[in-house]
């Protein structure tokens, strides 16, 4: 048994390092040393906080305005753990998990999907009147939901590149590579573009991925500028080098 004698905390298994009654952040950045346990917290709140490194273990975690950031895994302590995200507030979890037993969602959350092999949200209870965006960056089958399936009415699917649907009651969605045709027309780029675009996308190699998921995350502003920074790539493009990364990083 681990215990935390000055805030009183006892948690079977040594599975924690550091714990903590009651964390409190407001505009601020906090780094996650421990990779192997992370940190428990009994309970969290949270406006304008950013998280990197080791797994986010909580009881209860109210994010309460402003963007949100985790770069790291959240999971929850037990059956009786939530989260709730306020009307105005943010929570972006990029590609990591979240495991939780309830989520309240009356602001806004972002997943981006990488990889189908596991479920990146899993909770008993998962409502609100907020939105789930899906950021869809590969394709493939992903296993959005673990358990209780938000209200896909709530759910909006960004892709620039991939056409998709929903499988399994809901729970997995299915995103297949759009044509040549449809990538340069809904993006308003041209053949070469697109097929450079298409070709990124579809590679094997893990360093094109990550330029293609580079290109995708700028078509996906809309801005022009952007756009056109991917027409300048892909008329410059040789997929041998790094630089070609460098260039739109």
């Amino acid at each position: 048994t681990f215990v935390n004698e000055e805030n009183g905390l006892t948690y079977s298994e040594a599975r924690y390092y550091t714990a903590l009654n009651n964390l409190t952040i407001d505009n601020g950045t906090v780094n996650i040393a421990d990779m192997d346990r992370g940190i428990i917290v009994e309970n969290a709140n949270f406006a304008d906080a950013t998280f990197n490194g080791g797994v986010l273990n909580v009881g209860t975690l109210a994010l309460t305005g402003g963007v949100n950031t985790f770069n790291n895994d959240v999971f929850g302590i037990d059956d009786t753990s939530s989260l709730t995200i306020a009307s105005g507030a943010s929570m972006n979890i990029d590609a990591n998990l979240l495991n939780i037993d309830s989520i309240t969602l009356d602001g806004n959350m972002l997943a981006t999907l990488r990889s189908g092999d596991d479920a990146q949200i899993t909770a008993t209870t998962f409502d609100g009147g907020g939105t789930l965006t899906l950021a869809v960056r590969g394709a493939d089958t992903y296993h959005v939901f673990g358990g209780s399936v938000f209200d896909t009415e709530n759910i909006s699917v960004e892709s620039s590149v991939y056409d998709w649907n929903w499988d399994n009651e809901g729970k997995d969605l299915i995103a297949t590579l759009k044509s040549v045709e449809d990538i340069a027309e809904e993006n308003g780029l041209t053949q070469e573009t697109a097929t450079t675009v298409a070709n990124l996308a579809s590679s094997e190699s893990s360093q094109l991925n990550d330029l293609a998921i580079i290109i995708q995350d700028k078509l996906a502003s809309g801005d022009e500028s952007a756009k056109q920074q991917v027409e300048q790539v892909s008329a410059a493009i040789h997929p041998e080098t790094e630089s070609v990364v460098q260039s739109v990083n």
